[in-house]
């Protein structure tokens, strides 16, 4: 088979590339350029092997002899061979309008090629275009491409010695990329626009007819299934599919000009998650693109609204768990409002607690003698934009660079709170995107080049600096110095006299209390229908005009609902969710402030049904179609009845302070008392007496509770026996089949505060609040110890089956074997689990182990016990777990939130959801379950 070359055909309508082989002619040649260019007849113009017309090539049908690569040129015959567009705009503009052509397949292929088209100018420059009408531009970049952009001058009195009405070089209009007018701006213009950019190589192009000037991904990356078949990377390697070296350089130009927060209400609200935990804390930015009139041609991203995803924070760190369940249906409620996201921003907040500086915070980054960006956030920061590429038509991916954008919330130099702005260049991109860019581990402003191994072929990377003797010098990107990749982007806030049309409430100042945000469980915010109705409770009764009055407050209905917390809480929540076809009359009533049309959606059914949960659950105030009003209950009891609401002794309902009987089990309300007062006169240590009184030593009752105040309580895994550890002893008991319980043992042993008993055998494992990192297993009808365990941290809980038993720290949990109590397996993957919350199966077939997956959401992660291995994750809840239980087969899994409205049962082994029950939508602290399927 004849080896396939590429020749480069050059004509006044573009280069194209052809395939030729060894046993093509030089007819042949014509034929297949013909068929590239579409042309009729391989008559009309004629091939040459020099740009001077001195060597054609005839039509014969002598073998060629091309090597790969060559390029020759094609002379048109006659004229109009390439049939253009000569409409003249009749816009001001000089840059003319858009001429678009179409290629056919060549090669009777089935695939498409490219459809390259030239942006022809007044100065016949040109600047390749994709003619594809699936690529659709930015609005804001087809608004800057029909404007002039040329920066208009006025007439110089001392230079210009013409009329009025004529121009001169002292007074023509400069081009928007003029680096002395970009340079002598107050302040300077450091980076031209991206469309000034594109201006400037149309500028170039027009130079020479035969340049054509196009915008070209850069890719560090191997190329998979080289043309030439030679075996892959690492086994071979050739010019024609490895990526060529890197020289970084400052990027020139930037994509975004500008970064404008709508309002500062918004920020208050992201920055009070620090204010309250001290955590640094991540969010993303929605908003649009505007033209900037601060640059030529400029681009400014104007913020409506901050998303926080789901992600555990702490002092120095953030982690963000990806996927974002709910990122899609908030990306298409940015949507419909007309608004989508266009960056992120995380704080960066450390607290000057030696009061050091005139500010709160201290600034520590940000200067030339710190750095802007770590090597961490820039990549991050090219990760987020090579996933929201800017949409080009130049370019012949249909992409080129992106217009997300960076920001960072840190301290300035005098203390104060202070956000910047910044992206990462488009070569800071393709080092991402290849997965070659690394982060130092001690030197921030540092980042470092992967090195070429086995599984991946890196290219050189260099960059330029200067040397002792003022020369520039070439050096290898290891490590590399991040300047190179940052662009820095001018980041503020309205001014004052600036009349900026907010697209959500954050501005509105009669709103004292806005709605919580989302993912905010560390902080205690929590988004349930309890927080609507309090959100909902400062909005009082209206007029017959649709303003509502409270006291000397007046509200709009779009002001209540205009809050994209809000609004993702109608589409998410699990007890009255909205789907986005309901929504979507009342998001264009926001997205174009119609006041009538907020008002008619708040009458309709979709509402009206979030308002009689609201009235039947919660005595708080809400807000019903055009008049927004307190609810009326039959008694009209004051809001303040709900603050007494109590949780009953034993089935653990949450009862309205105004009924002393339990709506469930009909327990009364003092029954608490009851069973306190009967546990604490329980016989111990063979004293039969009851404890009333003064004690013989003169000890009051106080004390005496006190001492015998119950630190645990605990079935075994059957159900059989109970185990009860107090400030002084712990007893087990046992339970008969008519519900008779009897003490079997009774130890004098301080602060019992853990203790399992393995069915019904004599082995016990016990944990003391006086040694709270140590474990002892006893056989407590002998009254001796088996063995004991220390561990680095506190232990949380213990769990036992006849083959494991299971010891939980906050971020480990250690497996032991019950033959021989060595250690088989340690997780130390675990997220923050304070509470010890973690489940073990008492069925020696199906020995699991589940334990939360997430200290954020109700995620539960399931491990083979006796495979020692991970089983299935279950995303069980949307927020952080309360409790979970196995069923005695071992099989099925019962979980509960800390929302407590919704029970869910699961199977453990494919974490299939099987069985749903809802308590309520009152929120409820559920302290155990108990899974018995019969």
């Amino acid at each position: 088979m004849s080896k396939a070359s590429i020749l480069r055909v050059q004509s006044s309508d573009g280069t194209k590339r052809v395939d030729i082989n060894s046993q093509d002619t030089y007819k042949t040649i014509y034929q297949k350029v013909a068929q590239a260019f579409s042309l009729a007849s391989i008559e009309d113009f004629t091939l040459y092997k020099e740009k001077n017309k001195q060597s054609s090539l005839g039509r014969t049908q002598n073998r060629t002899n091309f090597k790969h690569g060559d390029m020759i040129y094609l002379i048109a015959e006659r004229e109009n061979l390439f049939p253009t567009d000569t409409t003249a705009s009749s816009s001001s503009s000089s840059y003319g309008t858009l001429d678009f052509k179409s290629d056919t397949p060549t090669n009777g292929n089935s695939y498409a090629s490219p459809k390259i088209g030239s942006f022809q100018t007044n100065n016949m420059g040109k600047l390749n275009t994709i003619n594809n009408t699936d690529i659709k531009e930015d609005d804001v970049d087809i608004q800057l491409d029909k404007m002039d952009g040329r920066i208009p001058r006025k007439r110089n009195p001392q230079l210009c010695h013409h009329n009025v009405h004529g121009k001169c070089l002292h007074c023509i209009p400069i081009e928007p990329y003029d680096e002395e007018f970009l340079k002598n701006r107050n302040p300077p213009i450091k980076h031209m626009s991206f469309r000034a950019y594109i201006r400037k190589l149309q500028s170039s192009a027009a130079s020479d007819r035969t340049t054509f000037a196009s915008l070209e991904n850069i890719s560090c990356s191997i190329k998979e299934k080289c043309a030439t078949g030679h075996a892959p990377w690492p086994k071979g390697v050739c010019t024609k599919c490895q990526p060529n070296p890197v020289t970084l350089m400052r990027q020139p130009y930037r994509h975004v000009d500008n970064i404008m927060f709508e309002n500062g209400n918004m920020v208050n609200r992201f920055l009070n998650y620090w204010r309250s935990s001290g955590h640094q804390r991540i969010g993303f930015l929605y908003g649009r693109y505007e033209v900037y009139d601060g640059v030529p041609l400029g681009v400014r991203a104007v913020v409506a609204a901050i998303y926080e995803p789901p992600q555990e924070t702490s002092r120095d760190s953030v982690k963000l768990n990806l996927p974002d369940p709910h990122e899609a249906l908030i990306d298409d409620l940015a949507r419909r409002l007309n608004i989508r996201r266009i960056g992120w921003i995380f704080t960066d907040l450390v607290p000057d607690e030696s009061k050091s500086g005139s500010g709160p915070v201290l600034h520590h980054r940000g200067n030339v003698n710190s750095y802007f960006l770590s090597a961490q956030e820039c990549i991050m920061a090219g990760w987020l934009q090579n996933n929201h590429p800017n949409v080009c038509k130049y370019s012949p991916d249909g992409y080129f660079g992106s217009k997300f954008v960076t920001v960072v919330v840190t301290g300035d130099v005098s203390g104060q709170i202070h956000f910047e702005g910044y992206q990462v260049s488009n070569q800071c991109m393709a080092l991402v995107k290849s997965k070659i860019l690394l982060p130092t581990y001690d030197a921030p402003e540092l980042g470092y080049v992967r090195e070429t191994s086995s599984e991946q072929y890196v290219p050189d990377v260099y960059y330029k600096e200067k040397d002792s003797y003022n020369n520039e010098i070439m050096k290898i990107a290891r490590p590399l110095p991040l300047e190179y990749l940052i662009i820095d982007v001018p980041t503020g806030f309205p001014s004052s006299d600036a009349q900026i049309q907010s697209t959500f409430n954050d501005d509105c100042k009669t709103i004292k209390t806005p709605f919580c945000v989302e993912n905010r469980m560390q902080i205690g915010e929590l988004q349930d229908m309890n927080a609507l109705a309090s959100y909902l409770q400062q909005f009082s009764k209206t007029t017959n005009a649709g303003i509502t009055t409270a006291g000397t407050s007046q509200y709009k209905a779009t002001d209540i609902l205009a809050d994209i917390h809000l609004l993702r809480y109608l589409a998410v929540n699990d007890i009255i969710s909205f789907s986005m076809d309901q929504l979507d009359p009342l998001l264009d009533s926001i997205r174009t402030n119609d006041l009538n049309g907020v008002e008619t959606w708040m009458e309709g059914s979709d509402w009206q049904t979030i308002v009689q949960v609201l009235q039947t659950h919660s005595p708080s105030p809400t807000v019903t179609g055009n008049r927004p009003s307190y609810m009326d209950f039959e008694d009209q009891r004051d809001l303040t009845s709900s603050l007494s609401q109590w949780n009953c002794p034993r089935c653990t309902f949450i009862n309205d302070g105004s009924s002393r009987i339990c709506e469930i089990c009909s327990c009364e309300k003092e029954s608490d008392k009851k069973i306190m007062s009967t546990l604490v006169n329980r016989p111990s240590g063979g004293a039969s007496s009851g404890i009333t009184g003064a004690s013989n030593d003169g000890s009051t009752d106080n004390d005496v509770l006190s001492q015998y105040k119950v630190l645990t309580l605990t079935f075994n895994q059957d159900c059989t026996s109970l185990a009860m550890g107090t400030r002084k002893t712990y007893a087990l008991f046992t339970i008969s089949p008519d519900n008779k319980i009897d003490e079997i043992y009774d130890c004098a042993y301080d602060d019992v505060c853990i203790i399992e008993r393995l069915f019904s055998s004599s082995l016990t494992a016990l944990v003391s609040n006086q040694a709270p990192r140590k474990l002892k297993v006893c056989h407590f009808k002998k009254g001796t110890e088996i063995c004991s365990y220390s561990f680095a941290n506190t232990i949380l809980a213990v769990k036992l089956n006849r083959l494991r038993l299971i010891v939980c720290l906050e971020e480990s949990i250690y497996i032991h074997n019950m033959r021989d109590m060595k250690v088989l397996h340690t997780i130390r993957d675990v997220p923050s689990n304070r509470e010890g919350l973690c489940a073990l199966s008492s069925n020696s077939e199906n020995s699991y182990l589940a334990y939360p997956g997430s200290s954020l959401t109700g995620e539960v992660q399931v491990f083979d016990t006796l495979n020692l291995k991970s089983g299935v994750m279950i995303s069980a809840h949307e927020s952080p777990l309360a409790a979970i239980a196995f069923d005695t087969t071992g099989t099925k899994l019962a979980t509960a939130s800390n929302k407590g409205t919704v029970i869910r049962v699961h199977s453990a082994v494919d974490g299939t959801r099987l069985f749903e029950f809802r308590r309520g939508v009152r929120r409820g602290v559920v302290l155990a379950l108990v899974l018995a399927l019969i």
